[in-house]
């Protein structure tokens, strides 16, 4: 009995309200549209704001801050440049000209290489340069470490009497060196001591940076 008579005063309750129903459903029908139109809308801001980025600026999260506005300046201009890949090696270097590239394809470039720099130069040529941790095909072929005539080790393309060299590094204490080290093999770096490869590089950069005097001491790294 208590149960019909709940039931009872809930239809009553209902008839009551009954003209009110239609106003208050269309009222949440449009708080409904509403709020599904203002979702809409941040959604598509938001991923016109992605493609934007994405179409301008795919890059400028990877690249070094100070290369942000040469690539800026690049993207401004909006024309295709001549761009030159500097190989960098721990001895030697190679250029590779990439040809006429647009702004668009630099970027693309930076995106898949977040290793390589960027610099433009002044007669609008874009560089690109990438570092690599080896000795460049060059070195390979004909490098030797040796003595300039001032008494410092320096690496020369070909052996030290062509006096080619290619790249300098501290002055050698002669004297500790020739009571350090047997005779074969201060000969041998009078003559020229032959690389043919990074490890070898590394080692005998090593060996003698030992012998350094103390004030060329800071200019002995072998990534410098």
């Amino acid at each position: 009995m208590v149960v019909f008579k709940i039931l009872r005063q809930w239809k009553k309750m209902l008839r009551r309200q009954r003209k009110w129903l239609p106003l208050g459903f269309f009222i949440v029908i449009v708080l409904l549209i509403i709020g599904g139109y203002k979702a809409n809308v941040k959604s598509g801001v938001n991923q016109i704001q992605g493609e934007i980025q994405s179409v301008f600026a795919p890059s400028d999260q990877k690249i070094h801050p100070d290369q942000v506005k040469t690539l800026a300046e690049i993207r401004n201009t909006n024309q295709d440049r001549e761009v030159i890949l500097q190989k960098k090696y721990v001895c030697g270097e190679e250029l590779q000209n990439l040809g006429l590239l647009s702004p668009s394809k630099v970027d693309e470039l930076l995106t898949e290489h977040p290793d390589w720099s960027i610099a433009l130069h002044p007669d609008g040529t874009v560089y690109m340069s990438q570092h690599i941790s080896d000795l460049s095909p060059q070195c390979k072929k004909g490098a030797y470490f040796g003595l300039d005539e001032k008494g410092v080790f320096s690496l020369f393309d070909g052996l030290p009497a062509e006096k080619k060299v290619m790249r300098t590094f501290f002055q050698l204490n002669i004297q500790h060196l020739r009571s350090a080290l047997p005779d074969d093999t201060i000969s041998q770096l009078m003559k020229g001591i032959r690389v043919k490869d990074v490890d070898e590089y590394n080692s005998v950069l090593s060996t003698f940076a030992d012998y350094a005097l103390a004030e060329y001491a800071p200019r002995i790294d072998p990534s410098s």
